[in-house]
This record gives C-alpha cells, sequence and structure tokens, in this order.
C-alpha cells in the first residue's frame, strides 16, 4: 500500500489535512502486529488442546470400563495395592518367559482359577480358556515354540468384592512374539486374588492391539514435532512479516 494512501492535497492553512476516517499507516502496521499476535496465540492454544487429547486417548480408552466393575470390598479383607498386582504380573511373565512350570501351577492356583485367554498362535479361547487341567501342558508347548512376553505397561484398577473376598482388577500391554508370530503389541485383562496368600491370578485374557491403537505413541510423537515444527515457522514467518513493516512505515506524525 502506498504510504501517502488516505492523505489529500494541503489545503490553504498549509497543514496536512486527513480523511477523519482515515487510518494512519502506523497504526495500520499496528493493527497487523496485533492480529498477529493473536493468531499466534490461537495456533498455540489449538496445539496444545490437539496434544493433550492424542496423550489421554491412551490412558483413559479402558479405565473407566474396569472402575465401573469395582464395588465394595468388605472390611477387614485382605487387599491388593498396585506394586503387589505388579509384581504378581511380573513373576508370571518371567516363569512363563522360563518355562519354569511349577510356579505357573502356584500362580494359576486350580482353586480360584476361572480362565486363560489368548488368540492365535497357540489360540485359548472358548471352552478351552476355562480348562485349568489342560493349562500347564499349554504353558509348555508355548514355551517349545518360543513365546515370549514383554511387558510395556501395567494399570491397577483398584479392587471390587469377589466370591471368597476382595479381588484385583488390572489391565496390561505387552509384546508377544514366537515362532511364526513377529513381535506384536497386546493389550488384556486379568483379575488377581487378593484373599489368598499368597496371591494368585484369576483371570487372563489378551489380544492383538488395533492396528492404530498399537502405533498411537508414535502417531502422538510425530503429531507433536509436527505441531511444534508449525510453530516455530510462524514464529519465525510473523517476526519477519513485523521487522518489514517497521521498517517500511513512516515515523508517527505528531
Amino acid at each position: 500500500m502506498d504510504v501517502t494512501d488516505g492523505l489529500l492535497e494541503p489545503h490553504t492553512s498549509g497543514e496536512p489535512y486527513f480523511e477523519p476516517n482515515a487510518k494512519l499507516p502506523v497504526e495500520v502496521a499496528e493493527n497487523r502486529e496485533m492480529s498477529s499476535e493473536r493468531i499466534a496465540k490461537s495456533l498455540r492454544l489449538l496445539g496444545l488442546t490437539l496434544s493433550l487429547t492424542l496423550t489421554l486417548m491412551l490412558g483413559t480408552s479402558g479405565a473407566a470400563e474396569n472402575q465401573a466393575m469395582a464395588g465394595s470390598v468388605r472390611q477387614g479383607a485382605a487387599s491388593c495395592t498396585g506394586s503387589t498386582s505388579r509384581q504378581l504380573v511380573e513373576s508370571f511373565i518371567n516363569s512363563f518367559n522360563k518355562g519354569d512350570t511349577a510356579e505357573l501351577d502356584r500362580l494359576f492356583s486350580p482353586a480360584v482359577f476361572e480362565w486363560y485367554s489368548t488368540d492365535a498362535p497357540g489360540a485359548r479361547v472358548d471352552q478351552e480358556a476355562y480348562d485349568r487341567a489342560g493349562l500347564m501342558a499349554y504353558f509348555a508347548e508355548r514355551h517349545r515354540e518360543h513365546e515370549q512376553l514383554k511387558l510395556e505397561s501395567f494399570q491397577f484398577n483398584g479392587e471390587s468384592a469377589g466370591g471368597l473376598g476382595a479381588v484385583g482388577n488390572f489391565e496390561f500391554e505387552l509384546t508377544r512374539m514366537a515362532d511364526g508370530l513377529a513381535p506384536t503389541s497386546y493389550s488384556g485383562k486379568g483379575v488377581i486374588s487378593c484373599w489368598s496368600n499368597p496371591h494368585t491370578i484369576v483371570r487372563w485374557s489378551m489380544g492383538r492391539e488395533p492396528f492404530l491403537r498399537a502405533r498411537l505413541p508414535l502417531y502422538v510423537s510425530l503429531a507433536g514435532l509436527v505441531l511444534a515444527a508449525l510453530a516455530v515457522g510462524l514464529v519465525i514467518l510473523f517476526r519477519r512479516r513485523r521487522t518489514i513493516t517497521r521498517a517500511t512505515s513512516p515515523a508517527r506524525l505528531r
């Protein structure tokens, strides 16, 4: 825009005359700077909101369902904690990976066992999942197939009242691999008997993660990088525009 826009020819007094509604070039520049700052703030707020939304998707996906199961636990009943529950799960995974059927037999006590289920390979579903008598033979077979489990995350979802006493509810994510199975993301849920000493696993269910969810942490990281790069680029652009505007604006008239 020509810096003389909005100016009329000097009138008879010799003083420059301005249209009543015309804005000074300096005022136009200031308005542009204020508009740029508002846009930058809005974009930063939008980026923060998107990042928080993506990050919370994993943490809240299954917790509500599991905690809805929790009922009142009898006063004085034995209790589970997040740390003891995780230790029990880690003990199971270590024993499973080593093929220690003696320890696995203790961890899945026949007195309280309800089911162990997973999908292929080595699928254990429907009525077979409830078969405690064949569970140790199943674990031995999976060990011969070089199946290994690696715990990736664990979440304790509190206690609920079971038939014999308090039970602990948990969920997990792990990597499962075996002959014929490349490292694959799995998620699952389980139940622990809190009243028994030592605690044992009552239920264990796991299945493959959906494609999107299994890679969601990667997508969150990539989205964060893209948003950060976009924010840096916008800041650089606005600063350059502001510098150019200041360089081309005339001194404020008094």
